[in-house]
């Protein structure tokens, strides 16, 4: 697929499927990760940090596919900020964390 720059010329660029399918790819590499960890394998949950560790991506990318993962309901957030920590949405894990207060969104 080709696009214009502001420029006129042209260049590459992904079309929208294609941008949401490397980061579908990614996001089932880490939640694959997770799943084999197991309830509780993960300690201190999963940050913006480790999940570009993961996935060799960027830190605005890495908070992209989180927030993504969060609104559709994968994954459920603790803390704020800097803290923020994401925990796999499975019904019976408990992360090792008090789960009254968590977040979906």
């Amino acid at each position: 697929m080709f696009s214009r720059s502001s420029s006129g010329k042209a260049g590459t660029a992904l079309p929208g499927a294609a941008r949401r399918g490397r980061a579908g790819e990614r996001q089932r590499k880490v939640v694959q990760r997770l799943l084999d960890d197991g309830d509780g394998g993960f300690k201190g949950g999963l940050n913006a940090e480790k999940y570009m560790k993961m996935t060799g991506i960027s830190k605005p990318t890495a908070t992209r596919d989180l927030a993504d993962m969060v609104r559709r309901e994968v994954l459920w957030t603790r803390g704020e900020g800097k803290a923020i920590r994401y925990y796999l949405n499975v019904p019976g894990w408990t992360h090792d964390v008090e789960p009254a207060g968590h977040s979906a969104a």
